[in-house]
């Protein structure tokens, strides 16, 4: 009999509120949001325009790739993390500018229940906020977006204070 529980929406949100990472936007939204994917695109293109001197500072790892059996083998997936590939590494990343630290950012749907809709979903989530939380701990500015709105008003947040 297995004994752990299987994380919720409720204990993912409260994880990350434990670790101390804010999330912006309305964790209560529901119904049909726009991909991640574009919810991000929309916002570097946002950060690019808004701040073309930055735009060289900014950037998305690709890091959502995980082998499988069809198409990867998984010795070439650990010659990557031995390589530097961060698993779980935010979506979004501002290395910072003129001795401001650098910024981090998860987008996830504005709807987070359908970002973090199954339980596999869920664990990856919660070991993202951990990541994150260890990142802050090193002097990064951390958090979760839900949505492109959501991650404008982080980063303009961030810029009123750092620049």
């Amino acid at each position: 009999m297995n004994n752990v529980m299987k994380p919720t929406l409720k204990t993912c949100l409260a994880r990350a509120d434990e670790l101390g990472i804010e999330i912006y936007g309305d964790i209560k939204r529901r119904g049909k949001t726009n991909a991640e994917d574009g919810e991000l695109a929309t916002f570097h293109q946002w950060v690019v325009y808004n701040y073309p001197h930055l735009a060289p500072m900014c950037f998305h790892p690709a890091n959502e790739w995980r082998p499988d059996n069809k198409t990867t083998s998984f010795s070439h997936y650990n010659k990557m993390i031995n390589k530097g590939y961060m698993p779980r590494l935010a979506d979004w990343i501002f290395l910072g500018a003129n001795g401001a630290p650098p910024l981090l950012i998860e987008m996830k749907k504005e709807n987070i229940q359908d970002s973090i809709d199954s339980a596999k979903r869920k664990q990856h989530f919660i070991e993202q906020c951990e990541l994150l939380h260890r990142q802050q701990s090193l002097g990064s500015v951390v958090c979760i977006a839900l949505g492109a709105e959501a991650a404008k008003k982080a980063f303009t947040e961030y810029m009123e204070k750092y620049q």
